[in-house]
């Protein structure tokens, strides 16, 4: 057994009890990383052990729930993460050797808790290495089509008021692919600043270095990477080249129709990959505020801005709701809410059991607070673009039925313009352009889901 593996084992384990304690996974996971000096190897594993024992938490506790005397609940803390890091790393992980895997959770158990402990990790965990090969897969009698919410709970790992709702809005087929994507990290994707360079160009010049590198399919920016490593070490990083953003999300900023010389307000701009696009949208003549109440948060836009060398962002922590009346009124609005985030179940890997009908009133009711802003913000004539990473309809299109009611001046534009450089604006995929918004679900190892939609201010006189 080495002891890069332990370390990896270890550090997995750490994660998963804080996070079960009510940390969020990325942070859980740097802190553990922080506070141990690993090689890259550690840090790599460590991480897919980590969030996939997260992920597949549900899905590692069926496995694990007829090979013990008691309920998991009614565990040891430290017991229940050896075991579902262990189940994991046995059955969906790269592989090792299991006799390695069990020595190494028995031993944990041991050093971490006492020899109790290691004797129950020691008994359950020859049982799953036992059933290997045949535990990999789902079991017959829990299938999509023999009980679509059984499997979307026990083996997509999703909690059970969210499979038993994505079931009834979706059907068996989208569900499924939902449930399958729901476990599946997307890849790395870069947006390339065509600024500095083109996109073949940066394909070239990545594939030359040795990255497996490939053109996106949403946009024609998007460079899709597999096992890039560190992305400050990217050739081309530092002379800014590219921005880390997400395939799906780099459709929103196109929706806005911007146009050189156009003021936009971005409402809520953190980390800065659609303030950067818009940016080079409108141009040196224009001008994006960038807003975000999290002053952290607005730095790493900052950082950003100044190492793709753009001028024409100004920063500004507030409250986006506090904004009408302190700042003047904007051609686009680009608001990308805060939301549920059941749309990027594969990329943050505890988002799902952080979700609820708590949860999903609170940030509802918050978009509408953001919306009204939205729209007073807005001058005679402009955009607003809405966008969430939710794939629930209260986030969705309910609000911008609310929308309609509560600003009749805001109607949908489904119908995109061209370029004045005569380029048109490619809509994203099911963008209906009656209701002008669209649903882009996830694509498993790819990008996010979203939702999306546009709607127009009445001109001057006619509100």
């Amino acid at each position: 057994m080495s002891h890069d593996t332990l370390t990896s084992r270890d550090l997995a384990v750490t994660v998963s009890l804080r996070v079960e304690r009510g940390a969020f996974a990325d942070v859980a996971l740097h802190q553990a990383l922080r506070d141990n000096a690993v090689t890259a190897n550690v840090r790599d594993r460590a991480t897919a052990l980590a969030y996939g024992a997260v992920r597949l938490r549900n899905r590692c506790d069926y496995l694990l729930a007829p090979l013990l005397s008691r309920r998991l609940n009614r565990l040891d803390a430290l017991l229940r993460a050896v075991l579902r890091v262990g189940a994991f790393e046995l059955l969906f992980a790269d592989p090792r050797p299991p006799e390695m895997i069990v020595d190494g959770c028995v031993e944990l158990a041991k050093t971490r808790g006492h020899a109790g402990l290691a004797s129950v990790a020691n008994a359950v965990l020859r049982q799953v290495a036992a059933h290997r090969e045949q535990w990999r897969d789902a079991p017959p009698d829990l299938s999509p089509e023999s009980d679509l919410v059984g499997w979307l709970t026990h083996w997509a790992s999703l909690p059970p008021w969210l499979a038993m709702r994505w079931a009834s809005r979706w059907g068996p087929t989208v569900a499924r692919e939902l449930g399958e994507a729901a476990n599946v990290e997307p890849a790395l994707c870069l947006r390339v600043e065509p600024r500095h360079a083109g996109r073949e160009e940066a394909l070239a010049r990545l594939r030359a270095a040795g990255y497996h590198a490939e053109p996106g399919q949403l946009s024609p920016h998007a460079v899709m990477l597999s096992a890039p490593g560190a992305v400050t070490q990217l050739p081309g990083w530092d002379e800014g080249w590219y921005t880390v953003q997400d395939e799906a999300a780099m459709c929103l900023a196109p929706l806005s129709g911007a146009r050189p010389g156009d003021r936009v307000i971005d409402l809520c701009a953190a980390p800065g990959g659609k303030a950067m696009q818009l940016a080079a949208m409108v141009g040196p003549e224009g001008r994006v505020v960038a807003v975000d109440r999290n002053p952290e948060r607005l730095a790493r836009v900052e950082e950003t801005a100044r190492r793709l060398g753009v001028g024409n962002v100004e920063l500004l922590a507030a409250d986006a709701r506090e904004l009408p009346g302190r700042v003047a009124p904007a051609d686009v609005i680009l608001l990308d809410a805060p939301c549920s985030g059941s749309g990027t179940l594969a990329r943050r890997a505890d988002v799902r059991w952080r979700l609820g009908e708590r949860r999903l009133a609170e940030t509802t009711a918050l978009q509408r607070e953001l919306l009204s802003a939205a729209a007073l913000l807005l001058r005679p004539g402009g955009v607003i673009v809405y966008a969430t990473c939710s794939l629930e309809r209260e986030e969705n299109e309910g609000q911008m039925e609310w929308l309609a009611e509560t600003h009749p001046e805001l109607t949908p534009d489904g119908a995109l313009s061209a370029a004045p450089d005569g380029a048109a604006e490619t809509p994203p995929p099911g963008w209906d352009e009656a209701r002008a918004w669209a649903t882009l679900l996830p694509a498993a190892g790819r990008h996010d889901g979203f939702f999306v939609a546009r709607r127009r201010a009445a001109a001057e006189g006619a509100r």
